[in-house]
């Protein structure tokens, strides 16, 4: 059996069930002096599309994307968000589909939940 690590020193954490916002929340952001320690949160969901629609800015991003990875509702969002406030220390975040499809979101994306069209 391998050794656990704790999440608050994982430089990788992978969750290969339903994220929890204490997944993103614990997971050890790094420091203004030394954000290059900060870990890498790579999700297994089920698709990139049926969660809670939010819309990608900042760096990096050309034009305004939009995602909506299934698991992922406002809740999963706001924890990402405060996982990244203090920037440059936060987390990124690898979502990674069944089917093999994935977004990278770097702790320098702004993440919005954006209200479903009708």
């Amino acid at each position: 059996m391998l050794p656990r690590r704790r999440y608050d020193r994982a430089r990788y954490l992978t969750v290969l069930r339903a994220p929890t916002g204490d997944d993103l929340l614990t997971a050890t952001r790094g420091s203004a002096l030394s954000p290059e320690s900060a870990a890498t949160v790579v999700v297994e969901v089920t698709s990139l599309r049926g969660g809670t629609p939010v819309e990608l800015t900042g760096p990096g991003v050309k034009e305004a994307e939009r995602i909506s990875p299934s698991g992922f509702d406002e809740q999963l969002w706001r924890a990402r968000n405060e996982a990244t406030a203090d920037l440059p220390a936060g987390i990124d975040l690898l979502i990674v589909a069944e089917d093999g499809a994935m977004v990278g979101i770097p702790r320098t994306t702004r993440v919005v939940p954006i209200a479903e069209e009708n």
